[in-house]
């Protein structure tokens, strides 16, 4: 039986009947057991369940548990935290809302996506992405305007829901 197949046959009405989930936890466990369902999927961070024979996506599965429908896009943690799967922490976005919803590089002077400072310039440099491309946004003598400057073009570009 192949995957797609197996997917489909898991209806809501059996997850419903095999799982419990706590919007408030983002905890998903057997009803058989009453253990945990989820494990880690390794590097990514993010957690995976077992349902039908299939490994699935433990945020798209609560989707489909909650709502009774699949997700239409990519499911983005609002907070970042690839493991905080409460309902309140989990949205259906479109792959490019999801992009603009990530983690700060660790290795960001100015710890702001899009905010650098440039030591040949001795400026602090504001740029952002738009529909893949980079616009400069500014250069600045304090980092704090080169963030305010980003700050401003993340709203009025409507960067986030």
């Amino acid at each position: 039986m192949t995957t797609k197949k197996k997917l489909k046959d898991l209806t809501h009405e059996k997850v419903l009947k095999l799982f419990d989930y706590n919007p408030d936890t983002g905890v998903i466990t057997r009803k058989s057991t009453g253990k945990i369902a989820t494990f880690s999927d390794g590097s990514h961070g993010y957690l995976r369940i077992s349902a039908q024979g299939v490994s699935l996506s433990a945020h798209r599965f609560i989707w489909f548990y909650v709502h009774g429908f699949w997700p239409a896009n990519q499911i983005d943690h609002i907070n970042r935290v690839r493991d905080d799967n409460r309902l309140e922490n989990l949205r259906d976005v479109s792959t490019k809302l999801n992009a603009r919803n990530r983690t700060v590089d660790k290795e960001s002077p100015s710890g702001v996506n899009g905010v650098n400072y440039s030591k040949a310039r001795r400026k602090w440099i504001a740029r952002i992405k738009v529909d893949g491309e980079n616009l400069l946004l500014g250069r600045y003598n304090y980092k704090d305007q080169a963030i305010i400057a980003r700050q401003a073009a993340e709203k009025a570009l409507r960067f986030y829901e």
